[in-house]
C-alpha cells in the first residue's frame, strides 16, 4: 500500500502504464483554474495567439506564475506520483494542452520519451482535466501496455494542425487497442514517459483544457545537454539538473530570467536530433 494509491492500483499502472481517473482537486478549484487561465489569456491579449499559448502556457508556466508553482507542489497530486516513483520528486515540465470548441488540433500517436532527452523510465505525467475531456472533445486515448516494450522509433510529420512540437509520431502504432482517457473537472490521469498516446481534434462545443506536469525522480539523466527541473518534494542526490527556483511573480525579473533559462535548454532538448 503507497501514501494514497492502492497495491492493485500500483499493480496496474506497472502493467498498463497508466492510471485513470484519479482524484487531485475539487470540482470548484478547476473550475477557479479555468477561471484563471482566462484572465492570463485576457491580460496578455497584445501578444499573438501563438505566442501567448506556446511560451506563456506550454513550456514551463509553473515557473512563471505562482498559482500554477502551488498547483504543481499540491500533495494531492504529489501523493500519487510518490507511490509510482519515490520520495524525490522534480517537476521536469508542464504545459497546458488547450483545444477550443471545433479545433482541429490534434496530437499524434507518440512516446513523450521521443524528445524528452531523458535517460531513464521514472517520469510520470499527471494530466489534470481543468474541463470534463471526452470522447466528443478529444480525451487523450491511451495503448495500454505499450510502455513495456521501451522508445519506439518515431518520425518527423510536418503538420500545422499538430500540437507537437515536432509533429513526432509512431506510424505503426496499434490504435485498435486503445482506450479513452474520460476525466471530469479535477480528476487526472497518470502515465509513464514511454506510454504510446494520443488525441483527437475537437469536434464538439466546448473546450477541452488538461494541464500536463511531468514528475520525474532525479536519478533520470539528460543525454543531450544541460536541462533544469523544479525540486518539489525529498532531495537531489544526483545533480544531474540545475535547479529552478520557485516564481515570485510573473513581472518579476529574477523569475523571468530563470523562466526564460529553463525554456531555452528545454527547446534545445525538444529539436536536438535523437537516434530514434
Amino acid at each position: 500500500m503507497g501514501k494514497v494509491l492502492a497495491d492493485d492500483q500500483i499493480a496496474a499502472y506497472r502493467r498498463d502504464g497508466f492510471l485513470r481517473p484519479v482524484a487531485a482537486l475539487a470540482t470548484d478549484e478547476a473550475a477557479g483554474l479555468e477561471a484563471w487561465l482566462d484572465d492570463v489569456e485576457r491580460r496578455h491579449g497584445d501578444l499573438p495567439p501563438h505566442e501567448r499559448r506556446h511560451r506563456l502556457l506550454r513550456f514551463k508556466p509553473h515557473l512563471l506564475f505562482p498559482r500554477l508553482d502551488r498547483l504543481v507542489t499540491d500533495p494531492r497530486l504529489l501523493d500519487p506520483v510518490e507511490d509510482l516513483i519515490g520520495g524525490d520528486i522534480l517537476v521536469w515540465a508542464s504545459a497546458f494542452f488547450i483545444k477550443d470548441a471545433g479545433d482541429p488540433g490534434f496530437v499524434s500517436w507518440h512516446q513523450d520519451s521521443a524528445t524528452y532527452g531523458l535517460e531513464g523510465g521514472d517520469l510520470v505525467t499527471a494530466w489534470l482535466a481543468v474541463t470534463p475531456a471526452t470522447t466528443a472533445n478529444a480525451a487523450m486515448r491511451f495503448i495500454p501496455g505499450s510502455h513495456r516494450d521501451g522508445p519506439r522509433r518515431h518520425v518527423d510529420i510536418a503538420d500545422p494542425t499538430n500540437m507537437l512540437s515536432r509533429g513526432e509520431t509512431i506510424p505503426d502504432a496499434n490504435e485498435e487497442a486503445a482506450v479513452d482517457v474520460v476525466l471530469a473537472p479535477g480528476e487526472m490521469s497518470l502515465h509513464h514517459i514511454d506510454l504510446i498516446h494520443a488525441s483527437g481534434p475537437n469536434r464538439s462545443d466546448q473546450p477541452r483544457i488538461g494541464y500536463a506536469i511531468r514528475y520525474c525522480a532525479p536519478s533520470m539523466r539528460p543525454i543531450v545537454g544541460a536541462a533544469s527541473a523544479r525540486l518539489v518534494r525529498g532531495r537531489d542526490r544526483c545533480g544531474h539538473f540545475e535547479l529552478e527556483p520557485a516564481p515570485r511573480d510573473e513581472h518579476d525579473a529574477v523569475t523571468r530570467a530563470a523562466h526564460a533559462r529553463a525554456l531555452d535548454l528545454r527547446e534545445r532538448s525538444v529539436f536536438a536530433t535523437l537516434d530514434a
